[in-house]
């Protein structure tokens, strides 16, 4: 019985370890990268020339290169994005 209960504690220790796996700096710099090329182009702050596009990128890029896991690593950039102002909803009507 007691081996039982070990086996099983090991393999939830082992899950809990595993599903928080580190980041790779590749990981965090392709991502990165993703999110600031969409940004550039599709949020209106940023496409009306608001900001200095490029000089965002060296001031989140620290803030990214400091975080350790996925969950962090999502606070940033929400953080970031709510930063640059309200997204105003946009009145289509299709035919």
């Amino acid at each position: 019985m007691k081996k039982k209960v070990s086996i099983l504690i090991f393999f939830i220790c082992a899950n809990i370890a595993f599903t928080q796996i580190k980041l790779t700096e590749t990981e965090k710099l392709a991502t990165t990268a993703k999110i600031w090329g969409f940004l550039k182009y599709y949020h209106p702050e940023v496409a009306e020339g608001k900001y200095d596009w490029d000089d965002q990128l060296f001031k989140i890029l620290p803030k990214v290169f400091n975080v350790t896991h996925k969950e962090e690593m999502s606070q940033v950039f929400i953080n970031w994005i709510e930063s640059l102002g309200e997204i105003k909803p946009l009145n289509i009507t299709f035919y």
